[in-house]
């Protein structure tokens, strides 16, 4: 089974190198290296951000222009992490091929240079990518591979990141207990060193298992931490997930008039994000469950609201 995004959370790294510049050449000879340097690391920080933000279109030009003054500058350090970008905006456009297409290039540049650091953050984004095509087993090897490097570097974030992402793989498996060890690590790290938007996808994580295991409060919980903290960080398209979660737990239990409000916010948080699809969803939801306890007025109401996203009200 693969996991769509609004029920597991995948961490992406995209993890900003450093290192020098190369000289500038062509016609701008006077340009400072310390300005491109600078010029790029906000196209980079531009890229994440609006990724975050769900406004991709916005991302992929920022990754694109910081791809193309990388090439330009022969900075293979950036351009690596620019393809990284660039993979993860294919991600979120649903071009999953694309994406591990643009992730083998970077590890491949990644390994010619031979720097553990942009070896790691590749490995995570490329099996991010696979794992998302369900190539499980593939994910998996990258993730122990990746596991392994961050060990020899000391890199406890990229430890977070990869163990949570590995989590994931072990509860597609239906290694319920392994998994949430493994969020439970992940999740320590993040809060050690105050990674709240990776804490919060280990907290939805964690509830996900809670949800299978059927330990409704557990999953309420942490489901609940993780709209807490996406709210604190802004995360948009991570609070509208959130909140359909939590429509669909409160559905489990019978708790209808929850779940119908948790459906309605999270399709005006879909609405208001441009993702109309996933807004016509949440409000089916809770349309069919206003029909099953035969509450006439929001039927009406919740039918008109649909109508005008364009959805079909009759099912």
């Amino acid at each position: 089974m693969i996991w769509p995004s609004c029920y597991a959370r995948l961490i992406l790294v995209l993890v900003l190198l450093s290192g020098s510049l190369a000289g500038c050449a062509g016609d701008s000879p006077h340009v400072s290296r310390g300005l491109v340097a600078a010029k790029l690391d906000r196209l980079e920080d531009q890229g994440r951000y609006w990724l975050g933000k769900g406004q991709v279109d916005r991302a992929k030009q920022a990754f694109a222009q910081s791809r193309q003054l990388a090439e330009e500058l022969d900075d293979v350090r950036r351009v690596i992490s620019a393809l990284n970008g660039l993979g993860s905006v294919s991600m979120a456009e649903g071009a999953v091929e694309r994406a591990v297409t643009l992730h083998r290039q970077a590890l491949s540049i990644a390994e010619r240079l031979g720097e553990p650091p942009v070896i790691l953050e590749t490995l995570g984004t490329l099996g991010t990518a696979l794992h998302r095509l369900g190539r499980r087993d593939e994910a998996a090897t990258l993730y122990q591979r990746g596991l392994l490097l961050a060990s020899q570097a000391r890199d406890q974030r990229a430890d977070a990141v990869l163990r949570n992402n590995l989590g994931l793989v072990l509860q597609e498996q239906g290694r319920f207990d392994e998994a949430e060890q493994a969020f439970r690590r992940a999740l320590e790290t993040n809060r050690r060193l105050n990674q709240v938007e990776a804490e919060a996808a280990n907290h939805a994580n964690l509830g996900l298992v809670y949800e299978r295991r059927q330990q409704w409060a557990d999953a309420q919980r942490e489901f609940e931490q993780a709209l807490e903290l996406d709210r604190r960080t802004e995360q948009q398209a991570a609070i509208a997930a959130d909140l359909s979660r939590l429509a669909r737990l409160a559905a489990q239990q019978g708790r209808t008039e929850q779940a119908m409000a948790y459906a309605e916010r999270a399709a005006r948080s879909y609405r208001a994000q441009g993702d109309l699809i996933r807004a016509r969803a949440e409000l089916q939801r809770a349309l069919d469950l206003a029909k099953e306890e035969n509450i006439g007025e929001e039927v009406r109401r919740l039918g008109m609201e649909l109508r005008a996203l364009g959805g079909e009200s009759e099912r």
